[in-house]
Formats: C-alpha cells, structure tokens, sequence
C-alpha cells in the first residue's frame, strides 16, 4: 500500500508542476492544488487520470482518482487558502466517483473562451453544494479513452427534498430536573414523524445540540442542511400538558405552521401523531401513523422518557451500569402499561444488548425474555423496528442471512433511523461487502452528521473503500469538533495505520496526548500499531506463543489474533492456527460476540486494506470456517475482494462449500 501510495503522490506532484500548479496541502492521497487558470486545472486532472490509469497498483489492482475544479477567490493564511470557493469545490468533490473529473457552471464558462482546453463537458445538471435550496451546475470532462459513463452523482439531496430537523422543545416547566420530559416528547414526536411519513427526519445526536440563541434557524440549516425546523415548548403540570409547536422553512425563515394543544398527560402519544400529522400536512406529505395510539399510564410514560435519556447520558466507563439500570427502568414500564408496545420494543433491544454486549450479562437474563418482548412489541406495534434489530441481535453471529433478514425488516419499517442504518453498515462490513457498508453509513452520517458514531462509521468506510483522502480530511474536521473525544481519535489513529500512513499516524498520536487524551484502550491502540508496524523479535514470538496457547486453551484463536500473526509476516502460522481452529462458537446461540470484550473486533476486519489476508488463496478456508462461503452463495451476494484478488474467488468458494 505504501509503494502505490507513493506512486500515486508522484504523478500527482509532477502533473501539477507541469501545468503550474502549487500544491497547498496534502490530506492521505488527497492534494489541494491552485492554479492560475481553470484550463490549467483542467489539463492538469486529464493527464492526472490518463497517467493513473496506466499504471498497475499492485496489491490493490487499480486505483480511481476523483477530481474536482472550482473557481473562486480566496484568503491565504500560513500557506493554505480559505474561502467559500474551496468549501464549494470540496463538497463537488463529495459528489464525485472514481475516475470522474467535475466542474462547476462557472469553470465551464471560462473553459469556453479558452483554446488549450478541448475536451467536451458532458452537463450533469444542477446540485446544491453549499445552500440546500441553491443549486449549481455541474459538468464532466469527457477523457478520450478512459471511461466515460458513471452512475448518477452522489447528491447529497435536492431542494424538492426536504430534509427536516426537530429541535429540543423547550422546558417551560419551571424545574430543570424535568428536561428529561420535553426531551423526551421531542424525540417522540421527531420519531413519529420519521416512522410515519417520507421525509427524511435529522438524527436526535445532532438537531438536540441546538439549544438557546443556537436555535437560530439559519443557524441549524447552515449546520445541518435542513430545508426545515421543528421547534416548540413543553409546559408540564400535574396530570396536564401544554405543547406548543412551530413549523419553520430555512430558506425564507417564515412560519409554515404553528399551533398549541393542551392535553392529559396520559393522551400525549395521540398529540404526538396529531403534531406530527400536521407537520407532514404543511410540507405536502403523507403522514401514516404506524399504530393506533392508545392512552398511556403517566407514570409509565415518564419513566420510559427516563429509561430512553439513559441512552444519551453517561460515559464509557458508567456504560453497564446505565445498561442495567436502563432494563430494570422498561421492565417497570412494560409491568405498569403492558399493551405500549414501544415500551416492550425499547426493553427488547436493552435486553439483547445487555445480553450480547456485557460480559458477564445480568444475572437471569436469558434469549427467551428478548423473544418475548420483542414479539410482544410486533404484536402490538407492526413497525417497532427496535424490535427486528433485537431479534437480529439475538442471533448467533454466524447465522448471517438470518440477521439480515432480519435487519433489513428493520430497515424496511424505519430506513430513516440513524441506528438502524449503522448496523446495517456494520452487517454489510462483515459479509465484505464494503461498498453496501458505505452506502448506509453515508445515510445514516447525512441524517445524524454531530452523531460521533455515524461520523466515525462513515469516515472509516471511506477509508476501506479507498478513498484515503477524504476519509483524512473528515478525521480531520471531527478531531477539529470533537478534540476531546477518545472514540474520534482512536478510529482516526487506527484508520491511519490501517493503509500505513505512519507518518500521519504518529502526528495523530502525538496531537491526541497534547489534547490529555490517554485512556488504556487508546494507549493498547497506539502500542500495538508501532509493534506490529516495527516487530521486534521478541515481540513476534510472544504474539505467536500467546496465540498458541490461546487455541490450546479454548479450541480456536480471536480474528484479531489471526489478523495480528498474519500482519507480523507469519502468513503460514497465521493459516496453521486457522486450520487448527475450531469457529462452531459463531453459530451457538450460547456462543460469545466476536465484538464483545476487550478486543471489540469487527468481523469484517478480515477484508480491511491493512489485513491484505484476501489476497492469499487459504483466506478461503478461513471464510468457510466461518460459515461466509455458505452465505455468500446460498445469497448471490459477493463480497468486494471477489473481482479483486489473484485468483478465482467465487470458483474456491464453491470447492470448499462442496457447492
């Protein structure tokens, strides 16, 4: 990977000088070139691309550049340009695919008075790029004897697609220990929303940061790309309730809809379709409530809305307490008012995560009470997709077309929910479809862009699709956003090394313990990259004795102990210990989470750029231990490495699955 990124950095530096270009910054394979005139850009990305696809890119076959050209002013400081011009360009750039050269109307029309520059345009219509309701138009440079025909651009949405964002109502209570409660109705109503219309609702991680004067509706829009705000007050009194709520377009900053509703607290489910009914009226859609709403025993709503801010509060550390706490909370709930179905849907997904995440589990927790509440929620509430992504969790890891299956049900009654779509991304991570990964991941990161999870996922996806780049240079904003946030800074790290970055690797290390960040995991991350980057001797035979016993001791070896041995140059003790192996635990509904723990792997980590294990032929051996041959047939659905590796994938695949 070093060498192609390499070769890579040098066509790109040299077609720049050619054609006077300065580059500015580097991001992974990412430059930031200016040039004096747009034809020179232009020449520049053509002999760019010509001179890349020429070139052979041993291990990973071929690599796509995308490229993007805009013109503007701007600001230098320090050595790097800053403006609105190159903010456009790089959100042109996002639209892009591998292989495609964009530019915007305004570079076209200077292209047209300039004689050097005779390669045609091919219009692509207009997309927003920076302003949702603002469209620009873009266009393609056709290459002579490079591909031409790509997929449509990846847009990220339209002006005739609305994107709504649903604040936190305000707390009108007059006791701050309530804001539980009008956050709680936000999220319901921002819920029912999304369950019962088409439109595609902002995630609660990020349209709840927006408190007080940050309120301001430009403001959300200009953060979050919404074409719309819904925002209001909760005034909670005794057995009572008062909402009101507020409908605003971002474009105009007018008022579409406004109205308040005072109701008994035990009726707030029925209010909540009611707001939610009028919002989709307002913006000319459909609203289909997914279950009748039936009245709701105050204090079992109360302590529901408490259970749920759980999911929101606390830290790391407190994370199986809050757990815990969180399933005794619903098991109250469910006790006082047995006919709520999200309640019994929440409970649920608690209980497979408590069940599958924590080691050891609570005590008296079994399969059959996630089954039970999660057929009790479908009963109750058809489209309950918290308990579809329950029932998938419930299910052994290795059972891969059942969890999808179920997972897609999910998906087909919620295909808005930001969890919903991360663990589709993450299931596709493991079946080695990393494409599909990507796909969900930029669904789930456009709905939820200040969830740290989503932004993370989406980050690392790119990374494992090749694009190193970008992947970088979004590292780079969270860091920017989230400076003190462990979680950002070990998958920025880990992604780093993962395509053997090392030298961004190490600035990465060194600015996460400027910024105090030293937690035990970060550290275990950070010491077992150098070691495996630089193995010392001892090192190497310490990690194969450790894995040797391990496979004495319990009849199998972790993935990310083969992945170790086989990144350390022990390609045949690596596929040794795989032959040695026994996997029959990913099948046992009894059986442990390969993510729980310390080690908290991926499956899919197999098929990641720094593993390189694919391209051995015996890595089939390991995919059929694991029961992915059978998948992967039985489905039709072929990971990425299929068309990508040495050898004839799906043929092996077939031999040892005996097909």
């Amino acid at each position: 990977m070093q060498e192609a990124v390499a070769a890579h950095d040098g066509v790109m530096r040299e077609v720049s000088a050619r054609h006077g270009g300065e580059v500015f910054k580097t991001a992974g394979d990412a430059f930031f070139v200016s040039f004096r005139r747009p034809s020179d850009a232009v020449l520049a990305a053509c002999d760019a691309q010509i001179a890349l696809a020429a070139q052979t890119w041993p291990p990973i076959g071929s690599l796509k550049m995308r490229a993007a050209i805009h013109v503007g002013t701007s600001e230098q400081r320090d050595g790097d340009y800053f403006g609105p011009a190159l903010n456009r360009c790089a959100r042109l750039l996002a639209l892009a695919h591998g292989g495609q050269v964009l530019v915007t109307a305004a570079v076209a029309e200077l292209l047209a008075s300039e004689r050097e520059v005779r390669a045609p345009l091919r219009q692509l219509g207009r997309h927003p790029l920076d302003d949702p309701n603002q469209s620009v138009g873009v266009s393609q440079v056709i290459i002579d004897g490079l591909p031409q025909d790509f997929p449509p651009l990846k847009s990220p949405g339209h002006p005739d697609a609305p994107l709504l964002a649903v604040l936190a109502f305000d707390n009108l209570s007059g006791d701050p220990e309530t804001a539980y409660f009008s956050d709680g109705v936000s999220e319901e109503i921002r819920q029912t929303v999304a369950r019962g219309t088409a439109l595609k609702v902002i995630g609660r991680a990020s349209s709840f940061q927006f408190r007080g004067a940050s309120k301001a509706t430009r403001h959300v829009a200009a953060e979050l790309g919404a074409t719309h705000v819904l925002d209001g007050s909760v005034r909670r009194s005794g057995a009572r309730v008062r909402i009101s709520a507020e409908l605003i377009e971002c474009a105009n900053a007018t008022t579409v809809w406004l109205d308040s509703f005072d109701r008994d607290l035990a009726d707030v489910f029925a209010l909540q379709d009611e707001i939610a009914a009028a919002v989709a009226d307002a913006m000319k859609k459909t609203f289909a409530p997914p279950a009748v709403a039936q009245p709701v025993d105050p204090v079992a709503h109360d302590l529901y809305l408490r259970a749920r801010e759980l999911l929101f509060t606390g830290t790391r550390e407190d994370r199986a307490e809050r757990l815990t706490r969180r399933l005794r909370m619903l098991k109250q709930v469910v006790e006082i008012a047995p006919s709520f179905g999200r309640g019994w849907a929440d409970l649920a997904y608690s209980r497979a995560n408590c069940l599958r995440r924590l080691e050891p589990p609570p005590r008296g927790l079994t399969r059959n009470m996630v089954v039970t509440a999660a057929e009790t929620a479908l009963r109750l509430d058809p489209g309950a997709g918290a308990a579809y992504l329950a029932l998938s969790l419930l299910e052994p890891w290795g059972r891969y077309r059942e969890r999808e299956i179920l997972s897609r049900k999910a998906l087909s009654v919620a295909p808005h929910e930001v969890e919903v779509l991360t663990r589709m991304s993450q299931l596709s991570l493991e079946l080695g479809r990393v494409s599909d990964a990507l796909g969900f991941a930029e669904r789930a990161y456009g709905l939820d862009p200040l969830f740290p999870e989503a932004a993370t996922g989406y980050a690392g996806c790119l990374n494992a699709v090749g694009r190193i780049g970008e992947s970088a240079a979004l590292f780079d904003q969270l860091l920017v956003r989230w400076p003190a946030m462990e979680l950002v800074a070990r998958n920025a790290i880990w992604n780093a090394a993962n395509v053997g970055d090392w030298d961004r690797f190490e600035a990465l290390a060194a600015g996460a313990r400027e910024r105090g960040l030293r937690g035990a995991a970060l550290r275990v991350d950070i010491s077992y990259r150098r070691n495996v980057r630089s193995p010392r001797t001892e090192y190497v035979e310490q990690i194969l004795k450790l894995a040797r016993d391990e496979l004495a001791r319990r009849g199998t070896v972790s993935l990310l102990t083969l992945i170790t041995v086989y990144t350390l140059g022990l390609h045949e003790e690596a596929f040794q210990l795989v032959d040695q192996s026994s996997f029959a635990y990913m099948s046992d509904p009894a059986g442990p989470s390969p993510m729980a723990g310390a080690a908290n792997l991926n499956p899919g980590s197999i098929f990641s750029p720094g593993a390189q294990m694919s391209r051995d032929v015996r890595f089939m051996g390991l995919c059929a231990k694991l029961g992915l041959c059978d998948y992967w047939i039985d489905s039709g659905q072929w990971p990425d490495c299929a068309d990508e590796v040495p050898y004839d994938f799906k043929a092996e695949c077939r031999r040892l699955a005996g097909a």
